[in-house]
């Protein structure tokens, strides 16, 4: 977490994500992401996060591309997890802890 980060009472931090310095967290932010902004808004995935804990070009390839379909393809949450679901190249224990995560959501994501 970035020095002096502002969170919500409840928001769920996922694993092996990060924010920047001076953010304020309002929505959860699901795993491997990386948030910065006031309100704190998903900008990539944590690929130097996720390089330093031995993560395989793989993982950090499914992670960016479930990165893409969250929040680049202009669908709304619903489509792109059921699509993150469907796609047989997302196939991973990345996937998983993502899916997981959007499941558990109260406050939805960032």
């Amino acid at each position: 977490m970035g020095g002096h980060t502002a969170f919500h009472p409840n928001c769920r931090i996922g694993q092996y994500s990060y924010t920047g310095g001076y953010s304020k967290v309002v929505q959860d932010i699901p795993p491997f992401m990386l948030a910065d902004g006031v309100p704190a808004i998903i900008k990539t995935i944590n690929t130097i996060g996720m390089k330093r804990h031995g993560f395989s070009e793989r993982d950090i390839s499914v992670a960016r591309k479930i990165y893409k379909t969250l929040y680049r393809e202009g669908l709304n949450r619903r489509q792109a997890l059921d699509r993150i679901r469907e796609n047989k190249e997302f196939e991973s224990e990345i996937t998983k802890a993502i899916i997981s995560f959007a499941q558990d959501s109260e406050r939805g994501f960032a």
